[in-house]
């Protein structure tokens, strides 16, 4: 009699397949941060398990190994002030490591730079450059006092002040949201100013790191002296290496215990931790004490704005929304499981579709260690061009708020638009060159249906290529007599042009669509160096020219108005300027106040007063 067939005894092979198409759902799994749902939200149900001790050996590993596991970017209401105060304390340390190390360069050994070369090539060149930089705005901020080591350096004591202790002193009105001060440096914040493009922050910051370390180790006196010079209140208290002991990993979410424990040694009040749950009111005049024409102008503590009733003053109010990135709560949840359910998982999918905190491009190298512990695992990183990479939201004042006063978009900048970009493709770009398991990283940019807009966005890049290359061309041809007459122009103008390599090799890779970056859009084309090169021999030839004919000729090449009466340089300028920096609108469809929405809470009066149950015309006039 033929032995009756049931699923315990058909063969593993066809068993597994069974098991694997029983807890394959539709959509993969999603998490939410702290655990895995369905797609649409529902339990995962792993009831089969339950039927008996052999099929629940047989599936132990099947619900995550049958699944793609889809991350995005979260906001969370009670991870806010931690996202934000996270982004804080790493700006502070790595505005301190910059200013020890400029400090004291001098005391790097010699013998180290050649390991130093090896770990990141271009570092010595934008050290020496950055240093030059950082030397002029110190005399520029503290005249003869520049000189006194026994000061911090003025760019430690201004970005503390900028983000700290004007908001302490003075008002409310000088928070600068903390989950923008990576994205959107101002003039305070030394990243923008001393080392050009961000696009390769990691690297500066891990030879900063690694020079420090040395200069600890051959210099203690030195290094210590600088230290208890920036934090005065470790002085007999804690060790000068024990500031090796603030940084984060940029894809890290760390305890709020870990984060108020740095926020400590840096010397900063806990106050801070208040101030990105707290709104922004509009108008101005909500902060002031006594009438908006009182003098000296007192503003309200923040104990004060606590307590004031909103509902009398404020014609809007708004608060950022800060987000941590898709790849760093992918890395959070990985972490959490046992190793052999990790090395089970075999694709994620991580969407950033907006910015979040700690130099999100970055984030990826944080997978590597997973990514080697289990060569089957695939990486797909989904970003979103125009809600992330663009990065064009800005600090909640002036963009949120000002909308009252008519504030309108400006435009995304070409200039920023270049160094947020090319971040984004380097940083991806890095993990092709870390002997990873093959295919198991992809980076893909995704249009948001705006795929003729993100063409436009990337033509950008290569108008920058086109015209490093057309300068560089220029210079080895001697095409430009007049400009190369005068030293200083050229550092600046070439400065101004600069390219770094690895772009240009990484949008020649994005282009084939067939490797670690890709693009669901067209990622534009090369454009005629040629075509450059000759437009910069014309203008250098302009000062034999009749002024108004060389603005005509510039004139056609970019559309560009100038008064004629201009030098030359500023001619170069406006002309490269053109090529170059020229602002986008949104595309079709999109309006500015709706990705303001996406990115921060905001109420009107009438909004607030519904929320707490008031009807507009029970309340107080404001």
């Amino acid at each position: 009699m033929p032995r009756k067939t049931n699923l315990a005894n058909l063969p593993p092979e066809i068993r597994h397949e069974i098991f694997s198409n029983y807890f394959q759902v539709e959509g993969g799994y999603v998490c939410d941060g702290d655990r895995l749902h369905t797609a649409d939200g529902a339990p995962i149900d792993l009831s089969l398990r339950y039927t008996c001790r052999s099929i629940a050996n047989d599936t132990k590993h099947l619900p995550l190994a049958a699944n793609i596991i889809k991350f995005t970017t979260i906001h969370r209401k009670e991870w806010r002030s931690l996202g934000g105060c996270l982004n804080l304390a790493s700006s502070c340390y790595f505005v301190l490591l910059q200013a020890f190390v400029f400090h004291l360069a001098q005391y790097i050994p010699h013998e180290s730079w050649p390991l130093i070369d090896l770990k990141c090539p271009a570092f010595r060149r934008k050290l020496q450059r950055a240093e030059a930089s950082h030397q002029i705005l110190m005399h520029d901020d503290d005249g003869d006092n520049a000189e006194d080591e026994t000061q911090p350096c003025p760019f430690v004591s201004r970005h503390f002040w900028a983000h700290v202790g004007a908001v302490e002193k003075y008002s409310l009105l000088h928070y600068t949201d903390y989950g923008c001060i990576y994205r959107h440096p101002d003039h305070r914040f030394p990243i923008h100013k001393l080392w050009g493009a961000a696009e390769d922050l990691f690297e500066v910051q891990a030879a900063l790191s690694f020079c420090l370390r040395l200069i600890a180790e051959t210099n203690p006196a030195e290094f210590t002296s600088h230290v208890y010079a920036a934090l005065p209140h470790w002085a007999g208290r804690y060790s000068a290496n024990d500031f090796f002991n603030l940084k984060f990993d940029h894809w890290t979410i760390p305890s709020q215990s870990e984060v108020a424990h740095v926020i400590k040694l840096l010397g900063i009040g806990d106050f801070v931790w208040e101030l990105p749950d707290m709104w922004s009111y509009e108008p101005p005049s909500f902060y002031y004490q006594g009438s908006e024409s009182s003098r000296p102008r007192r503003y309200l503590t923040i104990e004060d704005v606590r307590q004031a009733d909103p509902g009398r003053h404020l014609s809007q109010r708004g608060r950022e929304k800060v987000r941590f990135s898709a790849t760093a709560i992918a890395i959070r949840f990985l972490k959490r499981l046992p190793a052999n359910q990790r090395t089970r998982v075999r694709k994620l999918i991580l969407h950033e579709d907006f910015p979040s905190v700690n130099v999100p491009s970055v984030h990826a190298r944080g997978l590597i260690p997973f990514l080697r512990e289990n060569p089957l695992l695939r990486v797909e990183r989904r970003v979103s061009v125009l809600g992330c990479a663009a990065d064009i939201i800005g600090w909640l004042r002036p963009d949120v708020l000002g909308l009252e006063r008519e504030h309108n978009f400006k435009g995304i900048d070409n200039c920023d638009l270049k160094k947020r970009l090319s971040s984004w493709l380097l940083d991806a770009l890095v993990m092709a060159d870390l002997n990873l398991p093959p295919k198991s990283f992809t980076l893909l940019l995704e249009s948001g249906g705006n795929a003729e807009y993100c063409t436009e966005l990337f033509q950008v890049l290569h108008r920058h290529v086109a015209l490093h290359r057309a300068w560089n061309l220029c210079m080895e041809r001697g095409l430009l007599p007049h400009t190369t007459s005068e030293p200083r122009q050229v550092a600046k103008i070439a400065k101004g042009f600069a390219v770094d390599e690895t772009l240009i090799k990484a949008l020649g890779i994005l282009a084939k669509q067939e490797s670690i970056l890709r693009c669901d859009f067209n990622p534009g084309v090369e454009l005629n160096v040629e075509e450059f090169v000759d437009t910069m021999r014309r203008l250098d030839g302009m000062r034999g020219l009749d002024g108004m004919k060389g603005f005509e000729e510039m004139r056609c090449f970019e559309g560009i108005e100038e008064d004629p009466s201009h030098t030359f340089h500023s001619t170069l300028a406006s002309w490269s300027h053109g090529v170059l920096y020229r602002s986008f609108d949104l595309p079709p469809g999109r309006k500015y106040e709706d990705l303001l929405a996406e990115n921060h809470e905001l109420q009107t009066r009438d909004e607030y007063l519904q929320s707490i149950g008031m009807k507009c015309e029970e309340a107080p006039p404001s």
